[in-house]
């Protein structure tokens, strides 16, 4: 006989969200999403993971629409329109001992 699983790991859970684990213990840590620490660990029940799966929690990606490379190169000034900026050096911060 096997007894049921009362926790699950968070690589775990994220394969079953769809997200990374990194995300979903961040997601814990900062009590966005229920979960607990056993020995150092974030750990989920059953119960919060259907609750999880249902609330679709997954972290919606924008999605941005790449620029052209010529677009880029144009939008970018030009050599002889952006100024000089002359660098002048600083006296050290602590004399050196000869």
């Amino acid at each position: 006989m096997s007894l049921p699983r009362l926790l699950f790991t968070a690589p775990e859970v994220a394969e079953a969200l769809g997200v990374s684990a990194y995300w979903l213990c961040e997601q814990a840590r900062s009590g966005q999403i229920p979960a607990r620490k056993v020995a150092g660990a974030w750990r989920w029940t059953r119960a919060e993971v259907d609750a999880l799966v249902e609330q679709d929690i997954a972290p919606v990606h924008r999605q941005i629409k790449p620029t052209p490379r010529r677009a880029r190169r144009a939008s970018q000034p030009s050599v002889e329109t952006t100024s000089v900026v002359q660098l002048v050096a600083r006296p050290p911060r602590r004399r050196h001992r000869d």
